[in-house]
């Protein structure tokens, strides 16, 4: 909040005859912040100031920031627990006691594809609680290149087992697969290279021609060329599991699926600007499609 000395300033310029923008640079605040400021005093002066919507979710709303989550993040989860206020208030509300984070910029090379013709393919493991015991969960993701579809699951290990496994949870969520698959030099996938050339692990080349796609993986050391796979976990971490506790691995994929389906997948993605799922629709019917038994995978639980 506003030390009350610095509300009685504004108050002051304002009597004076100070526009409200001339206001919020000589005070260094936003134009947002001092209109709202000014409305309230105007409304004390009347006897007529509501509860500020985001009063009695001030605690949940810094200890959710605190633990570092996104404003996205702890909007819906304030909504959840009945929060009515707008995303504006919110972040006003958590920059006036915090401060603004202002991530690092990153430059990235763009590669972009047709419908259905890539997905990229990674693992990354987290370490989270479940039933009270801290765990090393390994997250399997897959994303299409052309929409951002993407589909996330969490598995005991990386093993070629259970990579195949993931894949073919991911191939029935899609209900399809791409024509190429793009991962970096995992040792399930490629065993070496002989002049450049990947040798590809034999179950896995096996497992490839099962589905007819065609594997790819990229130089070492350049991770822009898979950077549509790179991106997503740390908005994993931050959005789905930062701050949360699961009661069971059937818990967390649960509400992995309900994230994908109710958050990740129908949001406004930042780059292409539209939802996964609008633009998943435009390429879905030119998915490969699933053979008419899956591979066995023999995946040890």
């Amino acid at each position: 909040r506003m030390d009350p000395d610095e509300t009685k300033h504004i108050e002051d310029l304002r009597a004076g005859g100070m526009d409200i923008r001339a206001i919020a640079r000589k005070t260094g605040r936003d134009v947002k912040t001092i209109r709202r400021v000014l409305g309230r005093s105007a409304k004390a002066a009347q006897g007529l100031a509501p509860e500020p919507k985001i009063s009695k979710y001030e605690t949940q709303a810094l200890e959710r920031y605190d633990k570092g989550l996104t404003v996205t993040r702890i909007l819906r989860e304030l909504r959840d627990l009945g929060y009515t206020g707008s995303r504006t208030i919110l972040q006003d509300f958590l920059r006036e006691r915090r401060g603004r984070r202002r991530p690092p910029p990153r430059v990235h090379r763009r590669f972009e594809t047709p419908p259905a013709a890539e997905c990229q393919v990674d693992w990354s493991a987290f370490r989270i609680p479940i039933a009270g015991v801290e765990r090393l969960v390994h997250c399997f993701s897959m994303i299409l290149a052309y929409s951002r579809m993407l589909f996330v699951a969490f598995y005991r290990n990386e093993r070629l087992p259970t990579l195949l496994q993931a894949h073919v949870d991911a191939y029935a969520y899609f209900h399809g697969l791409c024509h190429r698959h793009v991962y970096d030099n995992m040792g399930a996938v490629c065993v070496g290279r002989v002049r450049g050339k990947p040798i590809w692990n034999p179950t896995f080349l096996e497992f490839s021609k099962h589905y007819g796609f065609e594997p790819f993986v990229c130089r070492p050391r350049d991770p822009d060329r898979k950077g549509k796979i790179e991106r997503p976990y740390p908005y994993i971490f931050s959005d789905l599991l930062k701050g949360s506790v699961f009661s069971s691995w059937d818990e967390l994929n649960e509400l992995a699926r309900h994230w994908l389906e109710k958050v990740a997948n129908v949001r406004i993605h930042s780059t292409t600007h539209r939802r996964p799922i609008d633009m998943f629709a435009e390429e879905k019917d030119l998915l490969v499609q699933l053979p008419p038994s899956p591979y066995p995978t023999g995946q040890l639980l």
